[in-house]
């Protein structure tokens, strides 16, 4: 478990159930879609607002496999840690409702911008979570020095 700590957020303890479920449920939706063509039915585009499934589940398909693996490398740590802060169920529910407005948001705005685009994958919920965790630093240290200066800079 040594050379994991280094890898894992949370000083070498066991990712939390979900982090690893996304990790896994993921990929494994990437390549259904070789075989049935799922992405087709859960991209987001500006007509599907009363759309629940494709407002809810835009995030967990991807378009190429570059998208899905930065979109996993950026999203494991955060998601895993915040995890352990509230638990799955909340987790869940925070994935859920950060992607049902992100999507309203996007329908809306799309309607009236680029009405013929969709759009799928999980980096509202990795935007989400920097977000957060950026406003939680800021509140613990508000500057940052840069080192060997006397200049600093907001969090």
């Amino acid at each position: 478990m040594a050379g994991w700590s280094k890898i894992l957020p949370l000083h070498g303890k066991p990712p939390s159930a979900l982090s690893i479920g996304m990790m896994v449920f993921l990929p494994s939706l990437f390549l259904l879609n070789k075989m049935i063509p799922v992405n087709d039915a859960m991209s987001l585009s500006p007509q599907s607002i009363f759309n629940l499934g494709r407002l809810s589940n835009y995030p967990l398909i991807h378009l190429s496999l570059l998208h899905l693996i930065f979109n996993m490398m950026a999203l494991f740590g955060p998601l895993n840690v915040f995890e352990a802060q509230h638990g799955t169920v909340h987790t869940g529910v925070v994935l859920n409702l950060s992607a049902l407005f992100t999507g309203l948001l996007y329908c809306i705005l799309g309607k009236l911008l680029y009405p013929d685009v969709s759009v799928a994958g999980a980096s509202g919920w990795c935007f989400t979570f920097f977000g957060y965790f950026s406003v939680k630093e800021a509140a613990i240290k508000p500057e940052y020095q840069i080192l060997g200066t006397s200049f600093s800079f907001p969090t």
